[in-house]
């Protein structure tokens, strides 16, 4: 939240400056009240299938406008021509409900996108969130990447918008959940002015701050990140291999072991997640016919290898 007040704050003043704003009061009030008091209304521009934070509640509906994300057809290898039209018609959405937000009067003043979305599991190829990226600077609509459940090496990488290879940065980055701390990185024109009053989660909580350093420094010197890939590239080859013979699910995708994959209805996702869980396998359901992958970034071969060994044993005809 406290993110999307400072780029939406942000837009306001590129759009004329702001008239004398109660900046104590902004940054208290909550993310619907706050957008009110810059004097104009605006709107959020965010992608279906995207997990709010805790504090975005129901309160801010009217800000929130949404895009659908491009759905692509898998393996990606071999349908590049059909995932290219569906980006590029996912693009030209955005771009029309931003035109249509501006003729109501209420611009969108912030694109908020996670690089693999929490729910769905859905992503998109590079192109996509480059093509997305020069939309935003080209209207001059602050950028944000929600890495709240992507960063800190998830997707092999540290952030997960790293796989996107950005000629521009984003102008907000968002961090929490297994960074310990929570908060935000920005470009320096983003920086907001007296940004101690703007709440976040664990907020002002130095022993957070030193563990979110002490969790980073282990990462570094274990190279966790250069062991992932093999476990991510272990994980993604023998569930094809399998799931070849099986058939038991479609649409194997994700970054780094942020992985996930479809079933055909609901009873039959719901049925493979109780069959694991049975077996000691952490899976979780994050759609109503998908399964998602949320490992420790401890997660080894050997250790992916019982669930490949579950996989090969699964019977979606197994009594539970």
């Amino acid at each position: 939240e406290a993110a999307i007040k400072v780029a939406l704050l942000k837009f306001r003043e590129t759009r004329g400056g702001l008239a004398e704003l109660d900046w104590d009061n902004f940054a208290a009030n909550d993310l619907s009240n706050g957008s009110r008091l810059l004097q104009n209304n605006v709107s959020v521009l965010t992608f279906d299938y995207w997990k709010r934070g805790k504090t975005i509640g129901t309160e801010s509906d009217s800000l929130i406008v949404e895009a659908k994300l491009p759905r692509l057809q898998y393996p990606i290898s071999r349908n590049n021509q059909e995932n290219r039209v569906e980006e590029d018609r996912a693009l030209a959405e955005v771009r029309s409900i931003i035109a249509e937000k501006e003729k109501a009067n209420s611009p969108v003043g912030a694109i908020i996108i996670e690089p693999v979305t929490f729910l769905g599991n859905i992503v998109a190829t590079p192109y996509y969130y480059r093509k997305l990226r020069e939309t935003a600077k080209e209207l001059g609509i602050p950028f944000i990447v929600d890495e709240t459940r992507t960063g800190v090496g998830k997707t092999c990488k540290m952030w997960g918008h790293e796989h996107w290879f950005l000629d521009d940065a984003p102008d907000i980055v968002t961090f929490g959940t297994s960074a310990v701390a929570s908060g935000f990185f920005t470009t320096p024109d983003f920086r907001p002015l007296e940004q101690h009053k703007l709440t976040t989660i664990g907020n002002g909580s130095m022993e957070k701050i030193v563990a979110f350093k002490v969790i980073l420094d282990y990462i570094k010197r274990k190279r966790l990140l250069d062991k992932l890939e093999d476990t991510s590239s272990f994980i993604k080859v023998e569930l094809e291999r399998v799931n070849k013979k099986k058939k038991h699910f479609a649409n194997i995708r994700g970054s780094g072991t942020m992985i996930g994959f479809d079933f055909s209805s609901y009873n039959e996702t719901q049925h493979f997640e109780k069959y694991m869980l049975k077996n000691g396998i952490l899976v979780a359901m994050v759609g109503p016919t998908t399964i998602g992958l949320r490992p420790s970034l401890l997660l080894e071969p050997r250790h992916a290898a019982y669930l490949r060994d579950a996989v090969i044993d699964y019977n979606p005809r197994y009594e539970l």
